[in-house]
C-alpha cells in the first residue's frame, strides 16, 4: 500500500503540473480572460480531490479561511465540503448489509439513491424509516482507512523532517501532527462520533438556539451513522440575511461552552458542518474531528483566554510556562514575560474587527520558539478550532466581539472563583 500510495502522489503531482501548464498555455494562446488565481486555485482543488480524504480535509480547513486565501481560491475549494463524487449505491448496499445483516429495503420504506451531500469521509443520503420518520444516513467511503493510514505515515515523516530545522525545534510539530492524525482517524470510526455527538447534544440541551440532530443508535455502526433529518439546511455561502448574525452568535456560544465547560473542541466547523439558519438558530453536524482537553488544560486555557481578553500579559506568560511540555535549563522568565506581554498588549488594544486569531497565535508561537519553550498540543487544537471559526466570523459579522461572548463560559469554568 505504501509504495502504491507513493506512486499515486507522484502521478497526481505530475498530472497537476501538466494540467496547470496546459491551462496557462491555452489561456494565453486562445486569449481567454481567466485570471491566474482561478487557474491555480482550480488545479490545487483538483489535486486535493485526487489525493483523497486526508488532503480533502486540508482543503476544507483552508476553505474555512476565505478571508486569508482569497475569494478565487475559496470558490474553488467550496465544493470539497459536500459536493464530491458520491458513493455508488451498490457500495452503500454492501456496507449496510455488512453492518446490519439486512438489506436497505428491509430497513427503509424509501432510500434516495443520490446523496444530499458527499464529503471527504462519507456521503449522506436522505431516507424514510418504516413508520414514516425521515432520517439522514451517513455512509463511509469504501477503502478510506487504508489510504488514509498511508497518508498518515508520510505526514509523520514530513513532520519529523520539518522538526529538524532550527526554527521548528521548539514548536510541537510532531506532537501536533500526531494529535491531528488522531482526530482525523477518529472520523473513520463512526462509533466514536456517535459518542461525541450524544455528549455534545446533552451539553447543549439547554441552548434552544443550537440544534444537534438526534442519533438513531440502533442504526449506527463503524461505517454507518443514522440521525434525524434536519430539513431546510442552506449552506452558509448561499444564505444572505440578518438572521445569520444571531445564528453565528449562537454557534460561537456553543463552541465556547464545549471548550470551557465540557473540555471538548470541535476542530471542523467548516460550512459543511455548521449551518446558520435565518431564524437565528445554528445547526452543528459531524463530531468526528474533535479533541478532548484534560481538566487541567481546560481550566488553564480558560484562565489564559480571560487574561488575554483583559490584557494581562503577565498572567498569560505564567500560564504558558505552566502548560509547557518542556522548559530549557537557562530559561529567562522575565524576558519571556515581556515578549508575551507585548503580543497580548497588541491584541488587547486592537478593535474587534482588526483582531486576528491567526496573528495572535503566530506571535505566541514565535515567542515560545525564541525562548525555546515547547508547548503542548492542547493550545494548538483550541487555536485550530478558533481559526476555523474566525474565518466564518470575518465573513458574516466582523464586528462580533468573540472575546466578550466567551466571558460567561469562562466564569462557568470557575477559574476566577465563580461557579
Amino acid at each position: 500500500m505504501l509504495v502504491r500510495r507513493l506512486l499515486v502522489y507522484v502521478w497526481c503531482l505530475l498530472a497537476a503540473v501538466l494540467r496547470l501548464s496546459w491551462r496557462l498555455s491555452t489561456n494565453v494562446l486562445l486569449r481567454r480572460r481567466q485570471s491566474l488565481g482561478v487557474i491555480f486555485s482550480r488545479t490545487v482543488a483538483e489535486l486535493f480531490q485526487a489525493l483523497g480524504p486526508t488532503y480533502l480535509k486540508l482543503g476544507q480547513l483552508l476553505a474555512s479561511r476565505a478571508d486569508l486565501i482569497g475569494q478565487e481560491f475559496f470558490e474553488q475549494l467550496v465544493p470539497l465540503f459536500d459536493q464530491l463524487p458520491p458513493i455508488p449505491l451498490e457500495h452503500v448496499r454492501e456496507i449496510w448489509q455488512s453492518e446490519f445483516g439486512e438489506s436497505l429495503e428491509t430497513t427503509f420504506e424509501q432510500f434516495e439513491p443520490l446523496p444530499v451531500a458527499s464529503g471527504s469521509v462519507a456521503s449522506v443520503f436522505r431516507a424514510r424509516l418504516r413508520g414514516g420518520r425521515m432520517v439522514a444516513v451517513k455512509i463511509q467511503r469504501p477503502g478510506l482507512v487504508q489510504v488514509a493510514e498511508a497518508d498518515f505515515l508520510f505526514l509523520r515523516l514530513g513532520a519529523r523532517f520539518v522538526s529538524l530545522f532550527p526554527p521548528f525545534h521548539y514548536l510541537p510539530v510532531r506532537e501536533s501532527v500526531d494529535e491531528m492524525i488522531s482526530c482525523i482517524r477518529g472520523q473513520f470510526d463512526f462509533g466514536r462520533e456517535v459518542e461525541s455527538c450524544n455528549r455534545v447534544r446533552a451539553a447543549l440541551v439547554w441552548e434552544s438556539s443550537v440544534v444537534v440532530p438526534e442519533i438513531i443508535d440502533h442504526l449506527c455502526g463503524k461505517r454507518v451513522l443514522t440521525m434525524r433529518l434536519v430539513e431546510g439546511l442552506i449552506p452558509q455561502q448561499r444564505l444572505v440575511d440578518a438572521g445569520r448574525q444571531d445564528a453565528l452568535r449562537s454557534a460561537l456560544q456553543a463552541f465556547y461552552r464545549l471548550v470551557f465547560v465540557e473540555g471538548l473542541v470541535h476542530c471542523d466547523l467548516h460550512p459543511g458542518n455548521l449551518y446558520l439558519l435565518s431564524n437565528g438558530a445554528a445547526v452543528l453536524l459531524d463530531f468526528g474531528f474533535t479533541a478532548e482537553l484534560s481538566e487541567h488544560d481546560r481550566l488553564r486555557f480558560a484562565e489564559f483566554f480571560f487574561a488575554m481578553a483583559t490584557g494581562d500579559g503577565q498572567c498569560c506568560a505564567d500560564i504558558a510556562v505552566k502548560m509547557a511540555a518542556t522548559i530549557p535549563a537557562h530559561f529567562d522568565a522575565l524576558a519571556f514575560e515581556a515578549d508575551i506581554s507585548q503580543v497580548v498588549d497588541e491584541a488587547h488594544g486592537s478593535l474587534v474587527k482588526d483582531f486576528q486569531v491567526g496573528r495572535f497565535v503566530a506571535g505566541m508561537f514565535d515567542v515560545q520558539r525564541r525562548h525555546r519553550l515547547k508547548s503542548t498540543t492542547a493550545f494548538t487544537m483550541v487555536a485550530l478550532g478558533l481559526l476555523v471559526f474566525e474565518g466564518l466570523i470575518n465573513q458574516v459579522d466582523p464586528e462580533l466581539d468573540f472575546q466578550q461572548v466567551a466571558q460567561p463560559y469562562i466564569f462557568r469554568a470557575s477559574v476566577i472563583g465563580v461557579v
